[in-house]
């Protein structure tokens, strides 16, 4: 049985670096209705940081679950609060 405390402990330390993932690939992909690629882009990043890492007390299986729903969160509270706009359609550059 996974320890709770151990995922807690876990998903709490990671959450300001997860904030920052969500604020970088928000800015990367600022188009609406994108949501669950950016959320597939959030969780192939912290796979991959949990796959590379030799310290990790947890897998990123054991972990995932909570994970995604504290990334959930974070974007609920970011739209809310008017700090992500939605946007109909991506800039364009020329």
């Amino acid at each position: 049985m996974v320890n709770v405390i151990a995922i807690f402990k876990t998903v709490t330390s990671l959450i300001p670096t997860v904030i920052d993932g969500v604020k970088i690939v928000e800015a990367a992909v600022p188009v609406a209705g994108s949501g669950s690629a950016k959320l597939a882009m959030i969780k192939d990043i912290l796979e991959h940081a949990f796959k590379t890492a030799t310290d990790a007390v947890l897998t990123f299986e054991q972990v995932w679950p909570a994970l995604s729903a504290v990334v959930a969160s974070i974007v609920a509270l970011f739209n809310a609060k008017g700090i992500f706009t939605k946007n109909a359609a991506p800039a364009v550059t020329q």
